[in-house]
C-alpha cells in the first residue's frame, strides 16, 4: 500500500519530487518553450523595454493575437482599431505585458491536463486569483505587481495535473472539498502527494526563479510575519491569502471564511492596507479580471458575475488578514518563533489559535515547506514526533519540543 503524504518522512520528500518529475513526463509536460524562456529572462530584468517584449512575443502568433485583442477591448477605449503589436504593447505597458504574456505561456503548458471541465473551472478561478494578487500588490508593493499576477495564476496549476495523474479519486475529492485550505489538508491526509508537491516538481522542471517558485509552492504555509522588504516574503504573503480565498459558494449559500470575528485594527498591520481599503482592491480586481479573462478564454471559463462574489472575497480577505496578524501579535509578545534542530531538521514553532501552536519544517534554504497545527494538551511527545516525521528523534529531543509547544500555547 502506498505511503500517504502525511506519513512520509521528511528525508524521503526529495525522492517524491523526483518521482513526480518522471510522472510529469507521462502527462506530457515539457520544458518551457523558447518564447517563455525569453519572457522569463525579461521578467527578471528591471531594465526590460517594450521593444524587448515585442521581439519575443512577435514570434508567437497566438500570443500576438491575444495582445492585440486585449488592446482593442473596451477597457482601453481606443478610438481607432489597434492593428500593430508595437502599439498594443505601448497601450498595455510593461507591467501588464510582462504579467499577461508570461502568465499565458506558463498556463498554456499545463491547462490541458485533467478533465476538461475541471481544468477550465480551475483556470477561470486562477485568473481571478491572479487579478486579486496583482491588485493587492499594486496597493502594497507596486514594484511586484507583475510577479504577483504570475504567482496568483500558478497557485492551483497542480490541481488539473493531479486529476490527470491520479484520476477519478482526485476529481471526486476536488468536487467534495470546496475550500482551498481544506482541500490542501485533505490531499495531505488522504493521498500520496498534494497539488503543491506537483507544483514543486513543476517549478524545478521549469527552473522557475525563486522569487516566483517559493511563494507558489508555499502558498498553503503561513508566511513569516512582521516588517519585511524581501520580495519572496511579500509575494508569499500575497499567495497565502489569495490562495485561501474560496471563490465558490458553500452549500446553502454564503462562504466559508477562516475566522468569524474580524479585528480590523490588526488588518492594517499585515499589508499596511486598512480593511476599508480592501473594498477598493476587490473592486479593482473585478475590473482587472474582466479585462484579462479574454486572454485565457480557451483555457479557463469565466467564474460568472464577478460583482456577486466581491462581498465574500472582501470578507474572507479581511478575516484571513486578521487571523494571521493575531498570530503575529502573539509571536511578537513571546520574542518571535522558537527554532529547534531535531534529527537534522530545522523546526520553527509559533503560537496558533487559543491553545494551539503551528510547527513548521524548513527546507535547507530556511524556507518554510510544511506546516502542522498542534494542540499540545491533546498530544504526546510521540504523536507530535509522528506528525512532524521525527520518529528517529530521541525522547529528550521530543520532550524539549513539547516543552516549547506547551509554553508557546500557554
Amino acid at each position: 500500500m502506498p505511503t500517504l503524504r502525511k506519513d512520509l518522512p521528511p528525508v524521503e520528500v526529495e525522492a517524491l519530487y523526483e518521482r513526480l518529475n518522471r510522472m510529469l513526463d507521462g502527462v506530457g509536460i515539457e520544458t518551457q518553450p523558447k518564447v517563455a524562456q525569453r519572457l522569463m529572462e525579461l521578467s527578471q530584468n528591471p531594465d526590460g523595454q517594450i521593444r524587448d517584449y515585442h521581439d519575443a512575443i512577435r514570434t508567437d502568433a497566438a500570443m500576438t493575437g491575444r495582445v492585440l485583442r486585449m488592446a482593442n477591448s473596451a477597457f482601453y477605449a481606443q478610438r481607432q482599431p489597434v492593428t500593430r503589436l508595437e502599439r498594443a504593447l505601448v497601450i498595455l505597458g510593461v507591467e501588464k505585458t510582462k504579467a499577461i504574456s508570461l502568465g499565458f505561456f506558463l498556463s498554456r503548458a499545463v491547462a490541458g491536463a485533467g478533465s476538461r471541465a475541471m481544468s477550465r473551472r480551475v483556470w477561470g478561478e486562477s485568473v481571478y486569483r491572479a487579478s486579486l494578487a496583482g491588485a493587492m500588490a499594486r496597493a502594497t508593493c507596486p514594484h511586484l505587481a507583475p510577479e504577483a499576477f504570475i504567482v496568483g495564476l500558478m497557485l492551483d496549476c497542480g490541481q488539473p495535473l493531479m486529476a490527470r495523474m491520479i484520476g477519478a479519486e482526485y476529481e471526486k475529492l476536488h468536487g467534495e472539498v470546496k475550500n482551498p485550505v481544506r482541500l490542501s489538508a485533505a490531499e495531505y491526509d488522504r493521498l500520496e502527494y498534494t497539488h503543491t508537491d506537483v507544483v514543486y516538481a513543476l517549478m524545478k522542471r521549469w527552473k522557475m526563479p525563486a522569487v516566483l517558485a517559493r511563494p507558489i509552492v508555499s502558498h498553503h504555509v503561513a508566511p513569516p510575519v512582521g516588517k519585511s522588504s524581501d520580495p519572496v516574503v511579500l509575494l508569499h504573503r500575497l499567495a497565502y491569502y489569495v490562495g485561501a480565498v474560496q471563490l465558490e459558494s458553500a452549500a446553502g449559500g454564503g462562504s466559508q471564511p477562516i475566522v468569524r470575528v474580524p479585528l480590523t485594527t490588526i488588518a492594517e498591520r499585515l499589508f499596511e492596507v486598512l480593511p476599508t481599503q480592501v473594498e477598493g482592491v476587490v473592486k479593482s480586481t473585478g475590473q482587472a479580471y474582466q479585462e484579462t479573462i479574454g486572454v485565457f478564454s480557451d483555457i479557463g471559463e469565466s467564474i460568472g458575475d464577478v460583482d456577486s462574489i466581491s462581498d465574500r472575497v472582501q470578507s474572507q480577505l479581511v478575516e484571513m488578514m486578521d487571523e494571521q496578524m493575531q498570530r503575529a501579535v502573539r509571536a511578537e509578545s513571546r520574542g518571535g518563533p522558537e527554532r529547534l534542530q531535531i534529527c537534522g531538521q530545522s523546526i520553527e514553532v509559533e503560537p496558533g489559535r487559543d491553545g494551539e501552536v503551528v510547527a513548521y519544517i524548513n527546507g535547507s534554504d530556511g524556507q518554510r515547506m510544511i506546516s502542522c497545527t498542534v494542540s499540545p494538551v491533546k498530544e504526546t511527545p510521540e504523536t507530535v514526533g509522528r506528525m512532524l516525521g521525527l520518529e528517529e528523534a530521541s525522547s529528550g529531543e521530543l520532550l524539549e519540543l513539547m516543552r516549547v509547544m506547551q509554553q508557546m500555547a500557554a
